[in-house]
């Protein structure tokens, strides 16, 4: 029997674009959501021919409460309807304080809707200003105790770090309001710069990246959050069940416009990634590609390798080539290869080390 995979959906819609997000959006408009259902009825058929089944889903954006709730449910029903869903394990949505209304939350509990992922950022107004972002503090917490006294058991804030004007005070302090409400999951990004974003706000000082990467540690797994991988930490039996699946290299669809998949098609291992156009997404165009052995194995490193698992080293030559030329950035415990907290500091370097040191003996893994 197979497993259960991830189910993502991707809702494009997004009042303001924050200054450093590269995500496909678009504004809501009548048109574009007609355009968007069009696409997602075709990609629903296709793939209900797989007969996959699915215990994660995951509706992220854009931002999925800039739309009205009626159009927020009409979208969840049309995929309940198509796919087997109903055994979910784990059911996320993202939400923006600024646009999260009583309504939505109300229909979020009916859906089975059972975690929130708030988009928090930073609990410091003028840093939330430099962001682009829509909400104030006083929005984080409104939408926060809104969730909790509608009986969200299983709530995550998003962070971010490593942007110019940010310190390590001013980041200590926004971690401690994020402690101080308690959530069961924390996750912590550092800032990236992609072409499209509209400004780059990188803070490029590696130093102060690297103590702030160590800060995070240290104040929340002083609080009681357990890191379970590079960016993320939670109350014990709180990972998130869906972002396991990317990061343990479980398979996974992603429905609607720039949304991407990796699955199983007979023998072939298929990764493809949707349009970021909603005029071709409604025509179902897409990209695909087959990964080899070798670029399975690339894969299966770099994603395992930020766990905190690791990753398992069947060859007993490999591990102790690892151990010497990577001793100083890992952990061997019980046949599996760990990164502490040096390593992952470093990790995309020490993850494509290892993967030269299985193409340099010639061994590789299969699925």
């Amino acid at each position: 029997m197979r497993k259960p995979l991830g189910l993502y959906l991707h809702i494009p819609f997004c009042n303001q674009k924050c200054n450093y997000c590269t995500f496909f959006s678009v504004t809501p408009a009548e048109e574009l959501y007609n355009l968007y259902v069009k696409g997602l009825r075709r990609e629903l058929k296709f793939f209900k021919q797989f007969g996959f089944t699915f215990d994660t889903f995951f509706v992220g954006g854009g931002t999925p409460t800039s739309i009205p709730p009626k159009v927020f449910e009409d979208i969840i029903k049309i995929i309940m309807e198509e796919l087997a869903i109903e055994s979910l394990k784990e059911f996320t949505v993202e939400v923006n304080p600024e646009s999260l209304t009583d309504d939505h939350i109300v229909l979020f509990k009916d859906l089975g809707i059972n975690r929130i992922s708030i988009g928090a950022q930073s609990f410091i107004e003028e840093e939330l200003r430099f962001l682009g972002r829509s909400h104030g503090v006083k929005d984080i917490h409104k939408a926060y105790y809104k969730l909790r006294e509608a009986g969200f058991k299983n709530i995550n804030l998003d962070i971010m770090f490593g942007f110019k004007g940010q310190s390590l005070k001013s980041l200590g302090y926004t971690l401690e309001q994020v402690i101080q409400l308690a959530p069961e999951h924390i996750s912590t990004y550092s800032l990236s710069y992609e072409k499209g974003a509209i400004k780059d706000l990188r803070l490029n000082d590696e130093q102060v990246l690297a103590s702030m990467f160590t800060l995070n540690k240290t104040l929340l797994e002083n609080s009681g959050y357990l890191r379970y991988e590079i960016s993320n930490y939670a109350k014990p039996g709180f990972e998130s069940l869906h972002n396991l699946k990317y990061w343990m290299h479980n398979f996974y669809i992603g429905l609607g416009p720039s949304a991407s998949g990796y699955y199983l098609n007979g023998k072939d291992l298929l990764r493809y990634k949707n349009t970021r156009s909603m005029v071709k997404y409604a025509k179902m165009e897409r990209e695909y590609e087959t990964l080899s052995p070798e670029e399975w194995l690339l894969e299966e490193i770099f994603l395992k390798t930020r766990t905190k698992w690791g990753i398992e080293v069947k060859d007993e030559r490999i591990r102790k080539k690892i151990k010497e030329e990577l001793g100083e950035y890992t952990i061997l415990k019980e046949g599996r290869v760990i990164l502490n907290d040096k390593g992952l500091l470093v990790h995309d370097a020490i993850s494509l080390k290892i993967g030269e040191i299985y193409e340099s003996s010639g061994k590789q893994i299969y699925v």
